[in-house]
């Protein structure tokens, strides 16, 4: 997975993530499609916030 992250991502999404009390600060989400797994993985100060994943086999018909 790490050689495939190194890749350009399918997709990246970048947007204000305002949390409680705290200054708006900028995330991104970059999404790779990796053997049959999405990984949406964001980013906030350079630092991985939160990995998502989505086991694509269950969406194709």
């Amino acid at each position: 997975m790490r050689s495939r992250m190194q890749a350009s991502p399918m997709k990246m999404v970048s947007y204000p993530l305002q949390e409680k009390n705290l200054p708006a600060k900028l995330a991104v989400d970059y999404t790779y499609e990796i053997a049959n797994m999405r990984y949406v993985i964001t980013i906030v100060d350079d630092q991985v916030k939160n990995i998502k994943t989505e086991n694509l086999d269950g969406l194709k018909q």
